[in-house]
């Protein structure tokens, strides 16, 4: 071993780690580009960008996310000169330094890059408006490239002024042309530190530089002057910055946040070891190598066996890799990145331990190693000093502390037991969830043959405890809980249970993807895991059509026996979208599933654990090691297969009885999946356009959907519906209509059509045959989509939801001619409406359809019919019939659906047209036997047909007749005729221009709030009205109190009973009104009325002038004083005034 003294002369550190990366200040120095790393990360997001750059039609703008230091700047610097102008030295640096790590990656980018490369556009967030920031980077850019002043004086001429996102994306596009003008291939836009931007933005609601987000990304696209490459670099999620936000602004931060694609910036820890391998360098001697190199083997074969670090690496790679970390110990290389992760900034901080010359720091841990190697107790003690005002997390800094506090009491000891003590306290904080926890086997592997006793003076100091049920080591903070009792009490509490049962209860694993199926037929499909046991497996033999994962658990040699049993029994079912898989370590997942049913069972009956804090974070520790035990054991059934028995009954042959599969990886169970799949669905249509192939499609594709059908029922004869661009229903048109031929051209004629098997790429033609079947099952009578729909969604077929309602459509489409459509029970003549499409698209459950054949009718008595209505023999369908009689009937006014002012035959047809539950039927059985129809009698057959036309006209008129009835009693009552020979509409404007010369003429003649003052009144405030026949029912409407439209039989004999009233007594005004004269007052106008013996009817009106009132007032007076002398009854009285009247009158 290497004295201490020599240590730092053998340590070479690359300083270049030490710093962080600013995308500004870095953003040409090559030493930044020579010492970059591309990591599996990185190389990732490479190839990514290299797809979406070599694909003129696709968008490029990538948010990529990541904690502090987790490498996002380096990329982002590495990049700029990865794909800068093929003359600069920068640029074969980044390519010397790609081909190392990537040769392929590296060509790909040499054969992409032409010579003028992409001009970089990079700027850092800061709390101000993001587009002030832009146009500062856009003229720096013009700037440095000196052939671009006219984009530099665009930018100080916005500067002046204020501008808009457009002006911005216009200054942008300059900038974008100038520099391919002269040779350069497009933009390169970089935001580091995105999120101040998104920060600012959120606290100031007047900012609305999100949506120049939206702009940029939109321009991404490649064009003729090149295309832009844009990245934001960000700590979190888009959403994360709008909390607090309103609803809606969230969403539509969430929307702008769809046009990038989302790349997580985070290194596993094996690409961490390879970069912490390459911060510094130490040339160990032969002695050390020799000393060393079987702890390394030794220390790689524990990693890979206790799954501690997810990597590719064999175990003499992994050796390798962990001894070009020396002088750390393979478990302090293995946990530092971690470590740093959770309480620090990740690489950041990790190589700032490795350059630091602060206390602890790497330089002097190696120094002052006694065993040559930096173990964790170092690490502690480099975190305590110098990183602890680096934890933000409440829980990591409260373990910290009782770690130190422990620390503190264990006192004055031999340095083995401080650093034991140390080394459990750091594996406690990085946790279970780390993946480490502080296992008799790791501590050994780090202490050696000093584990034992220095473990037993922290365990006598009750320093350090050890938890059975997790098999580690803790530091201990002292409880009374006894947690381990009460565990095995609840334990013995719960005794026997149905293991299947309570797992399928919990649902436990994911669906599993057939990814290849998925991707072949561009349907997500997927196998359900369900558990059963050998008391529990018949409750699946008849209980599903979905695929399934059966999960046989077994337990013991007994339960082995009955395989064979089991499996013929699904296969003589036919359960062929069923995988059998039969477990054999069903024991170890019954034990894992009892701990935690017997934890949650102590956490909810024990009350001492809810009053002891510390108890209550070991119960948390415990369940939540319970839980990723039994997550674990069930995944390793999936895992692990080559343990398993796979069987599939789809694949049952004469050769293979029991269609048995040798399963031996992920990768053969994957494709016994697709292929039990091919069985399962062989008629699935294949519609490539994920944005609709899907059970729940996103408000973006049902929109889609929805335009895409307003298209179709609007512009079939146009290619692609008449859809310009590339909206998200092109997409879905391209993927259903184009390649499944339903859409197609004939001599320059676009039209929809039955998909053709010559042109059918989607393999649609048997759902179709479906859909046709379904149709014609419907003849006899209507019939909504819920049995289809249950038909199609299920195996064979398996159609998603998403595009149900499209073949749906489509087909109604296509046999509209011969298809009634009824919705919530009534016929709908018009068919599918715009309007009925989108309730259709909402809920098709309020749909009916009834296919319309002329099998049983007679074909003489059709070709007549279709005749009178206006047909060609032998070019009409009988839904064009129907639809000639029953549209009038059912679209008629209120009134007329319910008037009895018809001929029988009128009304018996209109019940008929709404009472029947198929048009068919009105055809068939109602108008033959209303109109006394004989199909085989010529003579009947033309009465019969006229009379039903005449039925027809009189319900589509019945309306116009009663307004054209009104109308003449309107005209009566003031004394204005109707000559027969004029329409309804100049009569009407012959009333309306009379009774607008009224004026004030009636004024005091008429009672005070009787209906001949109220019309009066109307007739005054509805002049205004210009269409005549409007005019009318604003008329009827007051003298009825109801508008016409819906005027009972009742209200037409009210109204008529009115008008005659209104009708005497503008009789009578009228003739007071022929008696009044200038000279006199219409006080002095008198009006009486009398019938004589013989009924006739005698008035009588006159008028006086003021000296002849006062004679008239004294005659009165005299005449009253007379009969009352009389002394006789009132009565009497009245009857001898009324004589007196009438013989006046009369004579």
């Amino acid at each position: 071993m290497r004295k201490n003294n020599n240590v730092l002369k053998a340590l070479t550190i690359n300083t270049y780690y030490s710093r962080s990366v600013n995308v500004e200040r870095d953003l040409t120095d090559e030493e930044v580009i020579r010492a970059y790393i591309p990591t599996a990360r990185a190389k990732e997001t490479l190839n990514r960008l290299l797809e979406s750059a070599n694909s003129p039609k696709r968008t490029s703008a990538f948010s990529l996310i990541g904690p502090y230091g987790s490498g996002k700047s380096s990329f982002a610097v590495f990049l700029t000169q990865l794909l800068a102008a093929k003359d600069k030295s920068a640029n074969q640096t980044a390519l010397n330094v790609l081909t190392k790590a990537d040769a392929e990656i590296a060509k790909g980018y040499k054969d992409h890059l032409k010579s003028g490369g992409y001009l970089p556009l990079v700027l850092s967030g800061n709390p101000e408006p993001l587009s002030r920031r832009l146009i500062e980077a856009i003229r720096a850019a013009a700037i440095q490239n000196e052939k671009m002043p006219e984009v530099v004086d665009a930018v100080d001429e916005l500067r002046r002024r204020d501008y808009s996102h457009e002006d911005i994306k216009q200054v942008l596009a300059l900038l974008q042309q100038r520099f391919h003008s002269q040779g350069g291939q497009g933009l390169l836009l970089i935001i580091d530190e995105f999120g101040k931007f998104l920060e600012y933005d959120a606290r100031h609601s007047n900012s609305e530089d999100i949506h120049l987000l939206q702009i940029i990304a939109e321009a991404s696209k490649g064009s003729d002057t090149g295309r832009i490459l844009f990245f934001v670099l960000l700590h979190q999620a888009f959403d994360q910055y709008a909390k607090g936000m309103s609803d809606s602004l969230k969403k539509e931060w969430s929307k702008i946040q769809g046009r990038f694609e989302t790349i997580p910036f985070l290194e596993s820890t094996e690409q961490t070891l390879k970069i912490l391998a390459n911060s510094f360098s130490y040339q160990q001697t032969a002695a050390e190598q020799a000393i060393y190199a079987e702890q390394f083997k030794t220390a790689a074969r524990y990693f890979l066996s206790a799954d501690l670090l997810k990597t590719s690496l064999d175990e003499t790679e992994l050796a390798e890799l962990l001894q070009q970390c020396y002088p750390l110990h393979p478990i302090t290389a293995l946990i530092l990145p971690q470590l740093c992760q959770k309480v620090a900034q990740n690489e950041r901080t990790l190589f700032s331990f490795i350059g630091s010359h602060e206390p602890f720091g790497f330089r002097e841990l190696a120094q002052n190693s006694k065993d040559g190697f930096i173990g964790l107790g170092g690490i502690y003690d480099y975190f305590i000093a110098n990183q602890s005002g680096a934890i933000t997390d409440s829980l990591t800094q409260k373990r910290w502390y009782e770690v130190l506090s422990a620390v503190d009491r264990l006192g004055d000891a031999e340095s083995t037991s401080v650093s034991l003590l140390k080394a459990i306290g750091l594996l406690n904080i990085v946790g279970v969830r780390g993946g480490f926890k502080a296992s008799e086997a790791l501590l050994q592997l780090l202490f050696g043959s000093a584990f034992e006793e220095a473990k037993q003076t922290l365990i006598n100091k009750s320093l350090i405890v050890f938890r059975r049920y997790s098999q580690e080591y803790a530091v201990w903070q002292g409880s009374d809980f006894d947690l381990d009792g009460a565990t095995e009490k609840a334990k013995n509490e719960i005794g026997q249970f149905s293991l299947a049962e309570r797992l399928n209860n919990q649902s436990p694993l994911e669906p599993i993807i057939a990814r290849k199926y998925s991707f072949e037929k561009a349907a997500l499909r997927y196998f359900m895991p369900v558990f059963a046991d050998i008391s529990s497996y018949k409750n699946l033999l008849d209980n599903s059509e979905e695929p399934r994962l059966v999960i046989v658990l077994l337990q013991g040699a007994e339960d082995q026996k009955q395989v064979k049993s089991i499996v013929k029994q699904f296969a003589d079912q036919q359960r062929i979208a069923d995988v059998l898989l039969f477990c054999p370590n069903a024991t170890a997942i019954a034990d894992s599933v009892l701990e935690v049913l017997a934890l949650k069972q102590v956490q909810q009956y024990e009350q001492l654990l809810k009053e002891d804090r510390v108890a209550l974070r070991e119960f948390s520790d415990r369940l939540y090691a319970a839980e990723m035990y039994q997550r674990k054991v069930l995944k390793q059934v999936i895992d692990e297969t080559a343990k398993a028995q796979f069987f599939a009954p789809a694949l049952v042959s004469v050769e293979n009885k029991l269609g048995e599969v040798a399963v031996n990886n992920r990768r053969a169970m994957q494709a016994l999946l697709s292929q039990v799949l091919e069985h399962v669905y062989p008629y699935s249509p294949i519609i490539r356009n994920e944005l609709i192939n899907r059970e729940v499609p996103s408000p973006q594709a049902n929109l889609g959907k929805k335009n895409l059908l307003l298209a179709l029922q609007q512009h079939s004869n146009k290619e692609a519906f008449g859809i310009e661009k590339f909206p998200p229903e092109k997409g879905i048109y391209l993927a259903i209509f184009r390649e499944s031929g339903l859409h197609t051209v004939h001599r320059g004629c676009y039209s929809l059509s039955e998909p053709d098997a010559a042109q059918d790429n989607t393999n649609i033609i048997p759902v179709w045959q479906v859909i046709k079947e379904f149709f014609e099952s419907t003849k006899n009578g209507a019939k909504g989509f819920d049995e289809l729909e249950a038909k199609l969604i299920k195996p064979p077929y398996g159609v998603k939801s998403g595009v149900l309602s499209i073949f749906y459509v489509t087909a109604m489409t296509i046999w509209q001619d011969k298809l009634a459509i009824f919705e919530e029970g009534v016929y709908q003549p018009d068919g599918l409406t715009p309007m009925r499409l989108q309730i259709f698209l909402k809920n098709h459950k309020y749909f009916k359809v009834q296919l319309f054949t002329q099998a049983n009718m007679q074909e003489r008595f059709l070709d007549v019919l279709a005749t009178k209505l206006g047909f060609q023999v032998g070019n009409y369908n009988l839904l064009d019939l129907t639809k000639q009689i029953m549209t009038p009937i059912l679209a008629a006014h209120p009134y007329t659906q319910n008037t009895e002012n018809l001929s029988e035959p009128a009304r018996q047809l209109r019940h008929a047209v709404k009472t029947s539950n198929t048009p068919q039927r009105v055809l068939v059985d109602a108008i033959p036997k209303i109109f006394n129809i004989d199909a085989t009698n010529n003579e009947s057959v033309n009465e019969g047909l006229e009379q039903l036309l005449n039925a027809v006209k009189e319900i589509k008129l019945s309306y116009s007749k009663m307004l054209q009835h009104f109308a003449v009693q309107l005209g009566s009552a003031f004394s204005i005729s109707r000559d027969t020979m004029v329409d309804l509409k100049d009569y009407v404007l012959q009333i309306k221009q009379h009774v607008s010369s009224f004026g004030n003429k009636f004024d005091g003649l008429l009672p005070e709030g009787s209906e001949e003052q109220l019309l009066i009144n109307a007739l005054k405030f509805k002049a205004d009205i210009d269409e005549p026949v409007d005019w009318l029912i604003e008329i009827l409407t007051v003298i009825g109190r109801i508008s016409p439209e819906k005027w009972t039989d009742r209200d037409v004999e009210t109204v008529t009973k009115r008008l005659r009233k209104i009708h005497a007594a503008f009789a009578d005004a009228m003739e007071l009104l022929e008696q009044e004269d200038s000279s006199k007052k219409r006080s002095n106008l008198f009006f009486v009325k009398s019938l004589s013996s013989d009924n006739a009817m005698r008035r009588q009106a006159v008028a006086i002038n003021d000296k002849q009132v006062v004679q008239a007032q004294q005659l009165a007076d005299d005449l009253s004083k007379l009969l009352k002398a009389q002394n006789v009854d009132e009565s009497v009285i009245t009857a001898a005034l009324c004589k007196l009247i009438g013989q006046v009158i009369h004579e």
